[in-house]
């Protein structure tokens, strides 16, 4: 108790109260940004704004090509794991890419009998 009377009377409370109301006030340096510089972003932008995208420009006469599936065994053991809360969800699974495939659903009777 007595740091606190010392503290009051020397000062230090009014001390503090200063240091914090001035640490508490906005600075305008600190906070202030150059607005009139831009971004590469934006230069950029502005650079090519008129110009069509590469992306979009596609020729329609070119050939439409279908995927080719690669049949090939596999390097390894593939599981697919299936819960029985999963529902029917199994039909639209890619067999094909599945070495093993695990089914979740046992059920057990009260001796232990899988039912």
């Amino acid at each position: 108790m007595n740091h606190i009377k010392f503290f009051y009377k020397s000062g230090g409370l009014a001390t503090l109260l200063i240091i914090l109301i001035v640490g508490l006030l906005p600075t305008q340096t600190i906070n202030a940004q150059d607005d009139s510089r831009m971004g590469p972003h934006e230069v950029e932008w502005l650079a090519h704004q008129g110009e069509a995208d590469p992306i979009l420009d596609l020729t329609p006469d070119a050939p439409i090509q279908p995927l080719v599936s690669l049949r090939r065994d596999p390097s390894h053991v593939i599981f697919g794991y299936h819960p029985y809360w999963n529902g029917t969800s199994y039909t639209s699974y890619n067999y094909d890419l599945l070495t093993h495939l695990a089914y979740f659903g046992v059920e057990m009777n009260s001796s232990g009998q899988i039912t």
